[in-house]
């Protein structure tokens, strides 16, 4: 009886530490370098994520020249894209409407291209406004 209880005591414990354990995520997918901004050219669509944890639809137009037009609830935003030495791809705000045109200082963000099977994803974050608050997004070409 007193081994029958040893042993359900170390399987329980066996079992918290394995269920605390840190779960291993899969690769977001094969990242892509990105040389010319032409080969971004067109919509994504996906979420950005503020500091705050919370959600809102994202939608990005990538133009041929490297300028950007976004909008993600109830703001805006215009800029440029460029590609960096990483193979990752800086988009530099110019100019913004709703909670973003408050700010006194540009917002900006880096992102990585990702092919998940044959999807392009970006997957990016920055920082934005006078307070550079942390966000997150992650958007899908649509075609």
């Amino acid at each position: 009886m007193q081994w029958t209880f040893r042993s359900l005591v170390c399987l329980t414990l066996a079992s918290i530490v394995l269920a605390c354990a840190p779960v291993q995520q899969p690769p977001p997918g094969t990242m892509v370098p990105v040389t010319d901004v032409k080969l971004l050219s067109g919509k994504w669509v996906g979420t950005l994520i503020d500091g705050a944890n919370m959600g809102a639809p994202a939608q990005v137009v990538i133009n041929p020249d490297g300028t950007y037009n976004a909008r993600f609830g109830d703001t805006s935003a215009t800029g440029t894209v460029a590609p960096q030495p990483s193979g990752q791809i800086a988009f530099t705000m110019t100019s913004a409407t709703g909670f973003l045109s408050l700010a006194d200082s540009d917002s900006a963000s880096t992102a990585t291209l990702y092919d998940r099977g044959g999807t392009r994803v970006l997957v990016g974050s920055g920082r934005a406004g006078f307070y550079q608050n942390p966000f997150s997004w992650q958007v899908t070409e649509q075609k």
